[in-house]
């Protein structure tokens, strides 16, 4: 039942996401020496709100427009988007400090969507008046 009520399925969809994404960040953490390697990552999660029952409503300028970052790590992302070095002596494109960044981003979007799934459930049950 819990499955097919949106928010659920955007909490666990998120889980879902942050999981994949870190484990894809460890194992290039884990290669960052193996020759050759060239480093996998996931776009970040994005919710398709066009069926969504209630439009939305921008309360600002850059609230849906996106003109502004939208996360804490956007500087530090971009300070580390050109690294000094590209390629290492044996053809690694592997940096670990963007991987080690990307890694504490992914975990805190998954403490998000971990938060937002645990809401959603304890508002579900406090409406059936089964809390305690």
């Amino acid at each position: 039942m819990l499955e097919n009520m949106q928010i659920f399925q955007v909490g666990s969809g998120a889980m879902r996401h942050a999981t994949k994404r870190h484990q894809l960040l460890t194992a290039n953490i884990a290669n960052a020496d193996t020759p050759g390697y060239v480093g996998k990552d996931l776009r970040n999660f994005t919710l398709d709100t066009s069926k969504a029952p209630i439009g939305h409503k921008a309360t600002r300028e850059t609230h849906l427009n996106a003109h502004e970052p939208q996360d804490r790590f956007s500087r530090l992302r971009e300070a580390i988007k050109n690294p000094v070095y590209e390629e290492t002596i044996n053809g690694n494109k592997v940096s670990l400090e963007e991987e080690v960044v990307k890694a504490t981003e992914t975990v805190g979007n998954y403490n998000l969507a971990n938060a937002i799934w645990t809401k959603s459930l304890s508002l579900f049950t406090f409406s059936l008046g089964q809390n305690r």
